[in-house]
């Protein structure tokens, strides 16, 4: 009988241990399980951890590609890339120019070639 007893209260409370160990450290709220090595919180297929926009996927467009973050103008020519005509070759500014009537290439804001016929 003293056999049977000890057996059940070794269960007993081995059982209890488990449950509190499962509980987590605050009564029942389970911490945060830690970040995986291979997350990719923007889904840009680069791990969060050489990802320098972790929160903002890459557009891949074969320029700066690597580095996880969004290019928005990569031209840098003010003429955000979904507007301009010409992403990968920067608009020259004219003094005196409105940059607002380019569409983002080379040669839209140079002054018109007059050719005289005369």
């Amino acid at each position: 009988m003293r056999t049977l007893m000890t057996c059940v209260l070794t269960l007993s409370a081995s059982l209890l241990l488990s449950a509190c160990a499962s509980a987590g450290p605050r009564g029942g709220q389970h911490s945060r399980p830690p970040v995986a090595a291979n997350a990719d919180a923007d889904g840009d297929l680069l791990q969060d951890v050489v990802d320098k926009c972790p929160q903002n996927p890459e557009d891949v467009d074969g320029f700066e590609d690597q580095d996880g973050c969004p290019e928005l103008d990569n031209d840098r020519d003010g003429v955000p890339d979904a507007m301009d005509k010409c992403p990968n070759e920067p608009m020259v500014r004219q003094p005196g120019v409105d940059p607002s009537r380019g569409q983002g290439c080379p040669d839209d804001l140079r002054p018109p070639t007059i050719i005289d016929d005369k």
